[in-house]
């Protein structure tokens, strides 16, 4: 078992309690509303730079040594006074569309309150921890399909960088 975290990260915003995810057309149709899409694309963009930059960065892209579970801790900053194990549901999804790896191997999910203070900003920061050291990554049996998995990075790599353009242009 690895102790070590292979990836924490933080991202800032609004998360959206479980409660508020989805909401009711006219039709009876449900969708997922637009709080939570917003926070469902900033923690995927934040994970799917981090995974790349904190792990995928010691490993080949084809043999991933990542854990055949991995743990992943939330820490939710500025959030009212909830059960925090609300906000999972959303966080998790964009998790697991930012790094590319299906919730079922997700084994250990925790949810915490972090002791905010004014100058704390909301939102939560994520650690992922290996649990045990096995390929979750090989070209014999991946997560998603390659496509797949390359029209995520694209579309959240040029998000990404459109934020940092954005970001530096601002600074100067």
């Amino acid at each position: 078992m690895r102790n070590d975290p292979l990836c924490v990260f933080t991202v800032r915003g609004i998360p959206v309690s479980a409660n508020a995810m989805y909401g009711t057309r006219s039709d009876g149709r449900r969708f997922l509303t637009k709080a939570a899409r917003a926070w469902k694309k900033i923690v995927s963009e934040e994970a799917w730079v981090m995974w790349h930059e904190q792990v995928k960065q010691h490993y080949s892209a084809s043999h991933l040594l990542v854990g055949e579970t991995l743990q992943v801790v939330c820490t939710f900053y500025g959030v009212p006074q909830m059960d925090v194990d609300n906000l999972l549901k959303c966080t998790i999804d964009g998790l697991k569309t930012g790094i590319g790896i299906d919730d079922k191997y997700f084994n250990d999910v925790k949810a915490e309150r972090g002791h905010s203070t004014a100058s704390t900003a909301k939102g939560a920061v994520i650690t992922i921890t290996a649990q045990s050291v096995e390929a979750l990554f090989t070209q014999d049996r991946p997560f998603l399909d390659a496509e797949t998995i390359a029209a995520i990075g694209r579309g959240i790599a040029r998000r990404a960088a459109k934020k940092r353009t954005s970001a530096t242009r601002r600074a100067s």
